[in-house]
């Protein structure tokens, strides 16, 4: 089962390689299945940023920019995670510090 992406995406179009990122359709994924072994990092990164704000990815592909930064954190009552994304040129570092 292949992963299905937004096509409205100008800057990541659904139909670009697989070695290059897209942004997740979550609302068409109704099965696990879709996740079981064709899930890019690349695309998860993409998807998130674009979920939190298409503006959010805009500025992490934005070349003129040399870096980007973003920390992600949530708790509740049962545990706490954080999400770090840092951009430097052409690097991507993607880790979970907790």
């Amino acid at each position: 089962m292949s992963i299905p992406f937004i096509k409205d995406c100008s800057a990541l179009p659904s139909t670009a390689p697989d070695e290059h990122p897209h942004v997740i359709d979550i609302g068409a994924c109704t099965n696990q299945d879709y996740f079981d072994g064709d899930l890019k990092l690349w695309d998860a990164v993409a998807t998130m940023l674009y979920n939190i704000s298409p503006s959010t990815l805009d500025r992490f592909l934005d070349t003129t920019q040399k870096t980007f930064k973003l920390i992600q954190s949530s708790a509740n009552a049962s545990n706490e995670a954080s999400l770090v994304i840092f951009k430097k040129d052409n690097e991507v570092i993607v880790m979970s510090p907790t």
